[in-house]
């Protein structure tokens, strides 16, 4: 529940501009077994296992996801937008895939920790160009 917390944070954060646009959805797939923890390696270099042919561009992610046992948080409606993509990624990385998925989109991901986010190119900016109230410090009258 607290990594749902932190990605929804994170995702406005990275620009995820209209939420009332569209629910924002994070794809999480359960582990089973297997020597390496999925949390040991990076997410972006898991094989992939998705083979996708002229599927909705969200449907394509949420297939990626529960076939690679990735976490991958993306708004749907935005992506519905995108039409339908070909993916013959079996044998590519996460990373490989979602470059060829997103290639011909305004879409790129970031990955925080064992987490991939999917936002806007456009929307994302540095840290230092967000707009922030001014602190304030509270003084002390003792």
């Amino acid at each position: 529940m607290m990594s749902r917390l932190f990605l929804v944070g994170l995702s406005l954060l990275v620009g995820l501009a209209s939420v009332a646009e569209g629910a924002s959805q994070t794809v999480t797939a359960n582990t089973q077994g297997g020597d390496t923890k999925p949390e040991e390696v990076s997410a972006l270099l898991r094989p992939a296992l998705l083979s996708v042919s002229a599927m909705p561009l969200p449907l394509a992610i949420h297939e990626l996801a529960e076939r690679s046992e990735v976490s991958i948080a993306f708004s749907p409606s935005r992506l519905a937008k995108e039409g339908k993509v070909d993916c013959d990624c079996a044998h590519l990385t996460v990373g490989e895939a979602l470059d060829r998925i997103l290639a011909s989109t305004e879409f790129e991901y970031l990955e925080l920790g064992s987490q991939i986010v999917i936002a806007e190119r456009a929307a994302r900016r540095p840290m230092e160009t967000v707009k922030r109230p001014p602190v304030r410090l509270a003084e002390w009258s003792g």
